[in-house]
């Protein structure tokens, strides 16, 4: 029993002296694994840095502009204002009714031009159907002018019997003619057949008188009715020409009568048509001006200003009634970049924008491209310098739907001008400082 507790009693020892020696070796790994750990970890990092790309922006300022520059309503002839169907700040739509000018001048001019062109428009009819030498005159149904028309058929039907007496006058010459024509080629029948029994008396009365069976005083006599019914034949014969040519000269006459007739109506009718087309030019810009009396609005937007603010009011003449800021199209952006940034900045580069009225982590950012850069610089209200960058909004998140992008809304963008590790990041400090240490600046 004795022995047994001296042997335990020499075994404490070491059992005590094992597990202290366990105890100092488990103190010292801990700190070695605990710095193996953080360098594994400072290894991966950095291997993760070495490996994941960022993108490198600029980061820019600005507001929504609208895709159309603001649109400057004018009027063209001015007038009376006689009502005003907007306001300013009043979103309307293309063709939405902004302001009504007085229309009686207008109406009053057009009315008159219709009048006078239906007007020649009958006497064009009149002196088409008197150029082609028709016997009625048939005019159009669309032209309602019953007081033009009847007096234009009053002038036709005048100038016709005007034509028809001096044609008359001709024909009786031409009856008169022809009947003494004919008195003629009877008389000259009965000289002839006179002549021709005169001749055989002379004849015989020579005979006698040469056997002096008939006196001398019956054989003249015979000679000198021969010599009479001669010259009155030869008279006969000589009238008839002349007769035949004034028939010919009568209707020579009659027919340049209705030549000239008709050529003055068909140089009428010329004339008549050059009135027609400037009457219908003028009428065309008559119901072009009527229809400018109601200003309405060239496209979807936002009424900024009316000048013409008073019914009753005068606008001149080529004076701005309405300023109009188009909503309609692709939504841009006007933003400020420092000039320290413009050597980054270029046309397409990708753009992020946030709208400051919104929360871009709920609603997501707007894409878009850089389509212009300003040439140099523009000052802002305190003087400091800034370039313009133009951004068109190629993107617009879903969750934007039914959101109102106005102009004039506030925004912050990245735009990106490249990409680089995480790495290149984190050491793009030390490098700008590596590059200006130890420098003796002079």
């Amino acid at each position: 029993m004795a022995v047994s507790k001296s042997v335990s009693a020499a075994a404490e020892p070491a059992f005590a002296r094992m597990a202290a020696a366990t105890k100092r070796r488990q103190r010292m790994e801990a700190p070695r694994t605990f710095l193996i750990a953080i360098l594994a970890l400072l290894a991966l990092l950095v291997l993760w840095a070495w490996l994941a790309v960022v993108d490198q922006v600029v980061r820019v300022e600005g507001r929504i502009v609208p895709a159309g520059r603001s649109q400057q309503i004018q009027h063209l002839e001015g007038g009376i204002v006689a009502a005003i169907s907007t306001s300013e700040g009043a979103v309307v739509h293309k063709g939405d009714l902004l302001l009504t000018i007085d229309a009686t001048s207008a109406g009053a001019n057009l009315g008159e031009t219709e009048i006078k062109l239906t007007g020649q428009r009958i006497r064009a009819a009149r002196l088409h159907a008197e150029s082609r030498g028709l016997d009625n005159l048939v005019l159009p149904p669309d032209l309602t002018a019953p007081r033009a028309a009847d007096g234009e058929r009053q002038l036709f039907l005048s100038r016709r019997q005007k034509l028809e007496q001096e044609l008359r006058v001709f024909d009786e010459q031409n009856h008169q003619r022809l009947a003494e024509l004919s008195e003629i080629e009877n008389r000259r029948a009965r000289l002839t057949s006179e002549l021709s029994t005169a001749r055989q008396r002379s004849t015989i009365m020579a005979g006698l008188a040469s056997r002096n069976a008939a006196s001398r005083l019956e054989t003249l006599e015979a000679q000198s009715r021969e010599q009479r019914l001669a010259s009155e034949l030869g008279d006969a014969e000589g009238a008839q020409p002349k007769i035949r040519a004034a028939i010919a000269e009568s209707r020579a006459r009659a027919d340049e009568a209705k030549a000239r007739f008709r050529s003055q109506a068909q140089e009428d009718l010329v004339a008549t048509q050059v009135e027609i087309d400037r009457l219908q030019q003028t009428l065309t810009a008559q119901a072009d001006r009527l229809t400018r009396t109601e200003v309405r609005s060239p496209a979807d937007g936002v009424v900024n200003r009316i000048t013409a603010n008073t019914v009753g009011g005068v606008i001149k003449a080529g004076d701005i009634i309405v300023e109009l800021t188009p909503t309609a199209g692709d939504v841009q952006v006007e933003a400020r970049a420092r000039p320290s940034d413009r050597g980054e900045l270029r046309p397409n580069l990708e753009a992020k924008v946030r709208v400051s009225a919104y929360d871009s982590g709920a609603l997501g950012t707007l894409t878009g491209r850089v389509i212009e850069v300003s040439a140099d610089t523009v000052p802002d209200g305190k003087g400091d310098p800034y370039y313009r960058v133009a951004i068109r909004i190629d993107a617009i998140p879903d969750a934007y739907s039914g959101k109102l992008l106005a102009p004039g809304m506030t925004i912050t963008g990245d735009i990106v001008t490249g990409r680089r590790t995480v790495l290149r990041h984190i050491l793009s400090p030390l490098n700008k400082f590596a590059d200006n240490a130890f420098r003796d600046a002079r």
